[in-house]
């Protein structure tokens, strides 16, 4: 078993990269789980016949094309001189150096190589970089399957990582206007006196909630003067989960013993049903739930809990 789900993760791996690079050079679309069945029914089929397992190659694929290859006319055409050569010609191969082969294989698979792409990585993104280099020499010490786990591996934890430390920010208003934006990117914008506005830039999910956390309740605790009223922008946060929400209530009940009102704004519906299913919507109240950044602010203005006028 072992075995044949390396052989699968390694087929299908390959398979749908060939797939996706000749899409993308001729234009066509590819769907993903059609690929996959695809993949599954061939081997179904090899195996019922005690065949080699079946997958899409990119030196093969490399190969085809190179030769002028553009139907499925040119994969029966091989097949057919396959089971020719099996048949009546091995004679011919039998003293044919494997060097030719892999000559053959270069040849074809040249186009692909692209360094400007790890460039384009460093330049960017260092951690994508990192990323890419790291299943390169993984495949190249260890064999393809081993890259291909460490290039997960490492992906997942990327994700993770990344998931964990989003983007977060202190909102102001515009000047004479409604627009709310970070502060540290517009030192023009005004805040409000005992008013705190916070956005937080990602889904609020297990990774990252305490973090969410622990910066509000640090921003609250640093307010001067004290924060009354916290705003909590919700326009990016596009999902939570469960312990999203645990995280949540414990901060709803830390700023209620506090003596801090607390407001959302633009709440997506599917957060907002989940928050209803959880119970968060009865903690915090439908009343303090606002379309829009601007409303909340007028909310908190009527309850009197900012002394009125905005600061730069």
């Amino acid at each position: 078993m072992p075995g044949a789900v390396a052989v699968a993760l390694v087929g299908f791996t390959e398979s749908i990269a060939v797939a996706k690079e000749e899409a993308v050079r001729h234009d066509y679309e590819i769907d993903a789980n059609q690929e996959m069945i695809a993949n599954g029914m061939s081997n179904l089929g090899a195996g019922l016949f005690q065949s080699f397992a079946v997958n899409g190659s990119l030196s093969k694929s490399a190969a085809c094309e190179t030769a002028g290859g553009n139907t499925q006319v040119a994969s029966a055409l091989c097949a057919f001189l396959t089971l020719a050569t099996i048949l009546f010609l091995t004679g011919l191969f039998t003293y044919l150096p494997e060097a030719t082969l892999g000559a053959i294989v270069i040849h074809a698979l040249w186009k692909y190589f692209k360094p400007a792409g790890m460039v384009r990585l460093y330049r960017v993104r260092k951690g994508d970089f990192v990323l890419s280099a790291a299943a390169l020499v993984g495949v190249f010490l260890f064999g393809v399957l081993p890259g291909i786990i460490i290039g997960v591996v490492l992906s997942l934890a990327l994700l993770i990582q990344r998931a964990s430390s989003p983007n977060s920010a202190v909102l102001g208003m515009k000047p004479g206007g409604d627009r709310f934006a970070d502060i540290t990117q517009n030192p023009t914008y005004e805040t409000f006196p005992g008013l705190l506005i916070y956005r937080f830039d990602a889904p609020l999910v297990f990774p990252n909630a305490e973090r969410f956390v622990h910066e509000i309740r640090a921003l609250v605790k640093a307010g001067e003067p004290p924060v009354k009223a916290l705003i909590i922008d919700f326009e990016v946060m596009s999902d939570m989960d469960t312990t999203a929400s645990d995280n949540f209530s414990d901060l709803l009940t830390v700023m209620e013993k506090s003596g801090v009102a607390v407001k959302l704004a633009r709440v997506h519906t599917p957060v907002r049903e989940f928050m209803e299913k959880d119970g968060l919507v009865e903690k915090i109240g439908e009343d303090n739930l606002y379309p829009r950044v601007r409303d909340a602010v007028e909310a908190v203005k009527r309850e009197g809990l900012t002394a009125g006028e905005e600061r730069a």
